[in-house]
């Protein structure tokens, strides 16, 4: 009888400890997975994206800003040719090339604005667009976090 106990005690023993274990690794493979990391594709289109936003920063020209979302538009295009999947990404990265874009149509027309009021206006929407550029780039960056 004695051994019939000690044998359920040592089954009952290995089930925790084979519990335990299969705990262990499924947590250990969750803290090694980590957060996800963008791919080169998507890397490209941040690093061009950032690239408009400090040259708008740092008051580049018109033409000059012109280039930078150019090659934006074009880094861009190329990730929705590959087939990306991260569509918190995409979404992010779409707002802010967006609104990048229609700070430069404000730009221009402030530039040619002859109407102080009109100016004055673009400069508003130059500055709203150029903020919520900001704000979903910062959103397209965070999607690379939990």
């Amino acid at each position: 009888m004695r051994e019939y106990q000690w044998y359920k005690v040592m089954q009952r023993v290995f089930v925790i400890a084979a519990a335990g274990v299969l705990l262990f690794a499924v947590s250990f493979a969750f803290m090694r997975s980590g957060p996800p990391q963008p791919t080169a594709e998507e890397k490209t289109v941040l690093d061009a994206l950032k690239n408009v936003q400090e040259g708008y920063s740092s008051r580049v020209t018109f033409d000059r800003y012109t280039e930078l979302l150019a090659v934006a538009a074009q880094k861009l295009d190329q990730l929705k040719r590959s087939g990306t999947d991260n569509s918190c990404f995409m979404n992010a990265a779409n707002r802010c090339f967006s609104s990048f874009e229609i700070g430069k149509k404000a730009w221009k027309a402030k530039d040619e604005a002859t109407d102080e009021r009109r100016r004055i206006d673009m400069e508003t929407t130059l500055s709203f667009t150029i903020g919520y550029a900001s704000v979903s780039l910062a959103k397209a960056n965070q999607c690379f976090y939990k």
